[in-house]
C-alpha cells in the first residue's frame, strides 16, 4: 500500500511540477487574463505533459498484485483453515492491463481538468489572484485522487483474489461485514451481518445504493466477505456435562452422586482394632477407591465451574459468542474464557468498545471489538508447536486517541492474561509505524526476513550518503532486526528512519515468546511498563 501510494504520489508530483512550469509565464500577469495569454498557457500544458512511462506502470502493477496476493493468501488461508488456490491467471492480467492505464492516464485526466479550467477563465475574464486560488485547488485533487487511487486498487484487488479463492475453495456464500465505523457507506451498512451469494451480488453492494456488488466492488470498499463454510454452519446438540468425560459419568451411575460436604461417621477405636489386618492387596484397593472418589469429586466441581463461566459469557450484555466459540475455548485453554478477559482482549477499558464479539473457525478463537472513534482491535488464539500462539491481526487506533499511550496500555493488561491462560507466544504481521515500534519492543523475524531486511538497509546507507566503509561496518553489526530498530550514528536514528521508510512496506511473521528467560520477553516487558 505505502509503495503504491508513493509512486502515484510521484506521479502527480512530477504533473503537478510539469503544469507549474506551463503555468508561470501567465501566473506572472496581473488583473484580468488576456485571452491570448490564456491561450499560450493552454498549448502549453497540452505539450508539456506526457503519459506516464509504460515500463514503469507495469512494474508497479507487477510488483503491487505480488505483495497484496502475499497478503491475501494469508488471510484466506487463516479464514477457511485449508491450503488456498492460486489466483486465475486471467483475474491477475486484467487488474495489471487496468492498473498500467489507470497510472498512464493520471497526467492525462490532470491535463483534461486545467485545460478545462482555462477556458473558462478565458469566458469569465478571471483575474489572476482568483486563478491562482483554482490552480491551488486543483493541484491539492490531483494528490488527492492518486492517494484514493492507491488505496481503491488494493483494496479491489484484495477483495478480487478473496472471492476468487474462496469460489475455488467450493464456497459460495459469505457474511457481509463492515469496518463498524463512521466511514461506512449507508447503502453497505445495512448489509451488515447479512448472507449473500457471490453468484447473486446484492443491491446497494456497489458504489451507490444502484449499484450491485460483493464486498470491495464500490470504490474505497473496506468491507469485508466473511465464508461460510458448511460444516461449520451446523448446529450441535447441547451436550450433556458428565457426558463430556466418560469416567465421570460411569462413576456417577454406579455409586451415585457424590456428597461433598457429608461429614464422615464416627468411628470407634474399639472397632477400629476389632478389623482384621488388611492385606497388602486389599489396601492397595482401599487406596485406589479413594483416589477414584477424589477424582470424581473434583472433576464434579471442574464441570460446575466450566459451566458457571459458561453461563457468565452468554449472559454478558456486552459480549456476543457464535455458536462453538465456548466449545473451542474449552479445547483451546481447558475451559470458557471469563467476561472479564474477553473484555480485555478487545481492549478493555481502555477503548471502552460497545460489543466485544467472539468467533471461532476450527480450532482458533477471534476476539475483535471496535468503538464509535475508530478504533479496532482484534486477536486470534490458535495451537502452536510449542503451545497456544495468539495473533494480533489487527489493532487500528483512531486519531482522537493517538498519543496517550493507548497501545502500551491495551498490551499490558493483555500480557498479563496471556501469561495466567499459558500462551506460548506473540505473533504479527507489523505495517507503517509498527515497523519500528515492534522491532524495538523485542519482536523477532525469521533468517530469510532478516536478510531481506538487512539489504534494503544497505541501500538505504547507500542513499543516505554513507561510504562503502560504513555500510559494511554497520551490515556486519547487525545481527536481528532489534540491532536494526537500535541504529543510531551520531544524532541520527538511522534504523529507525530506515524502518518507517517507504522501501518496507510490511514486516510479516514477527513474534516473541512469552518466557521470562527470554531476553527480547523482558525488553517488551519494559517497554510497557510492566
Amino acid at each position: 500500500m505505502a509503495e503504491a501510494h508513493g509512486v502515484l504520489s510521484r506521479v502527480a508530483g512530477a504533473t503537478n511540477k510539469a503544469l507549474l512550469v506551463a503555468m508561470r509565464p501567465l501566473l506572472k500577469q496581473q488583473g484580468v487574463l488576456a485571452s491570448r495569454d490564456i491561450e499560450d498557457a493552454i498549448k502549453r500544458v497540452k505539450f508539456g505533459i506526457q503519459p506516464h512511462p509504460t515500463k514503469d506502470a507495469e512494474l508497479l502493477a507487477v510488483e503491487t498484485l505480488r505483495k497484496v496476493d502475499r497478503f491475501n493468501r494469508r488471510d484466506v488461508q487463516r479464514t477457511i483453515g485449508v491450503n488456498v488456490p492460486e489466483f486465475s491467471a486471467q483475474l491477475g492480467k486484467k487488474w495489471a492491463q487496468d492498473h498500467v492505464a489507470l497510472i498512464k492516464s493520471m497526467p492525462e485526466r490532470a491535463k483534461a481538468r486545467f485545460v478545462g479550467l482555462l477556458q473558462d477563465a478565458a469566458k469569465k475574464q478571471t483575474r489572476v489572484e482568483t486563478l491562482k486560488g483554482l490552480l491551488e485547488e486543483q493541484f491539492g485533487v490531483n494528490d488527492r485522487r492518486a492517494r484514493l487511487i492507491a488505496r481503491d486498487q488494493i483494496l479491489s484487488l484484495n477483495a478480487k483474489l478473496n472471492q476468487d479463492r474462496q469460489q475455488k475453495a467450493g464456497i459460495t456464500e459469505y457474511i457481509w461485514r463492515t469496518m463498524s465505523d463512521g466511514s461506512v457507506r449507508s447503502n453497505h451498512e445495512h448489509l451488515n451481518g447479512k448472507k449473500f451469494k457471490y453468484s447473486e451480488p446484492p443491491m446497494g453492494g456497489g458504489t451507490t445504493e444502484d449499484d450491485r456488488g460483493n464486498p470491495g466492488s464500490g470504490i474505497g470498499c473496506r468491507c469485508q466477505a466473511i465464508p461460510v463454510i458448511p460444516e461449520f454452519e451446523k448446529v450441535a446438540p447441547k451436550a450433556d456435562p458428565t457426558r463430556r468425560n466418560p469416567l465421570a459419568f460411569s462413576m456417577s451411575k454406579a455409586a451415585g452422586p457424590v456428597q461433598e460436604t457429608q461429614a464422615p461417621a464416627p468411628v470407634r477405636r474399639s472397632a477400629v482394632r476389632a478389623q482384621p489386618k488388611a492385606t497388602p492387596l486389599a489396601a492397595s484397593m482401599q487406596k485406589a477407591q479413594a483416589a477414584v472418589q477424589k477424582a470424581a469429586v473434583s472433576q464434579t466441581a471442574l464441570l460446575a465451574a466450566k459451566e458457571k463461566l459458561r453461563k457468565a459469557l452468554v449472559e454478558a450484555k456486552d459480549i456476543s459468542l457464535d455458536q462453538d466459540s465456548v466449545s473451542v475455548m474449552v479445547s483451546r485453554f481447558g475451559r470458557p474464557l471469563t467476561p472479564q478477559q474477553v473484555r480485555v482482549f478487545g481492549g478493555g477499558k481502555h477503548i471502552g468498545a460497545t460489543e466485544v464479539r467472539v468467533t471461532s473457525r476450527g480450532d482458533r478463537v477471534t476476539v475483535t471489538a471496535s468503538d464509535d472513534a475508530g478504533t479496532h482491535i482484534k486477536r486470534s488464539f490458535s495451537a502452536g508447536p510449542k503451545g497456544t500462539v495468539v495473533t494480533h491481526d489487527l489493532f487500528v487506533v483512531a486519531d482522537a486517541k493517538q498519543g496517550k499511550g493507548l497501545a502500551k496500555s491495551v498490551l499490558r493488561d493483555q500480557l498479563r492474561e496471556y501469561q495466567s491462560l499459558g500462551v506460548k507466544r506473540i505473533k504479527l504481521d507489523a505495517a507503517w509505524v509498527g515497523r519500528y515500534t515492534w522491532a524495538s519492543f523485542g519482536f523477532q523475524v525469521d533468517a530469510a526476513t532478516l536478510t531481506s531486511l538487512k539489504r534494503r538497509l544497505r541501500g538505504h546507507l547507500k542513499n543516505a550518503g554513507f561510504s562503502v566503509e560504513q555500510v559494511a561496518k554497520i551490515d556486519g553489526e547487525m545481527r536481528s532486526i532489534q540491532d536494526i530498530a537500535d541504529l543510531e550514528v551520531g544524532n541520527r536514528h538511522v534504523g529507525k528512519d530506515f524502518l518507517l521508510s517507504d522501501s518496507i512496506e510490511l514486516i510479516p511473521d514477527m513474534w516473541v515468546d512469552i518466557d521470562e528467560k527470554d531476553p527480547n520477553f523482558q525488553r517488551l516487558k519494559r517497554k510497557i511498563g510492566l
